[in-house]
């Protein structure tokens, strides 16, 4: 009677590891498949033509070529881009899911706002630029002159001006501006 009894509890056992066996056989296939899917969708994104760029259009801007704000552009995302950066600026997902760059004044002093849209249908990118308008030229000397806009803010250099359609201030303190800073620390004295 002894017997019989175990042979029950080896079969249940043997039934049990086999269960276990057959989970885990199931939960590492399943895994793979999704690795395999994985990678093979990184693949597809990386290293396929379907996410690359056909056109970028830089619109609203005269005073900087395209090239050099597009490069500035580019290299601020990528400068912030995380996981972007294996896709490449070249792919309509680095621009898609970028955020929008914040340009140092020192880098392009001259752009007031900047705006970026991504279309991934058509897997074209539309930089739109406003550029900053000139309301007067601040004069420290008569070799220093610098380009300001309504809020104050320094962003060229330009020569002396002579005449009444642009509005010139000759500044008699000995102080050094530059250009990316504002003139005047209070906005309402312009």
């Amino acid at each position: 009677m002894i017997f019989p009894k175990r042979k029950k509890e080896l079969s249940l056992t043997g039934r049990s590891n086999r269960k276990r066996n057959r989970k885990k056989l199931v939960f590492f296939i399943v895994l793979f498949l999704f690795l395999l899917i994985g990678a093979a969708g990184g693949y597809f994104v990386i290293y396929s033509d379907y996410f690359k760029i056909k056109n970028i259009q830089i619109k609203g801007i005269e005073l900087i070529s395209d090239e050099s704000l597009l490069s500035a552009i580019t290299a601020q995302m990528e400068k912030d881009a995380g996981w972007r950066t294996f896709v490449g600026s070249k792919d309509i997902l680095f621009w898609e899911f970028g955020a929008e760059p914040n340009l140092p004044a020192e880098t392009s002093p001259i752009i007031a706002e900047l705006k970026i849209n991504s279309n991934l249908t058509e897997r074209k990118v539309i930089i739109q630029v406003k550029e900053r308008e000139l309301f007067g030229v601040w004069c420290v000397s008569e070799k220093n002159c610098y380009a300001f806009d309504a809020e104050g803010f320094i962003f060229s250099e330009t020569p002396e001006v002579h005449g009444v359609l642009i509005t010139k201030i000759e500044d008699q303190n000995t102080r050094d501006l530059a250009i990316g800073n504002k003139i005047l620390p209070n906005e309402e004295w312009i």
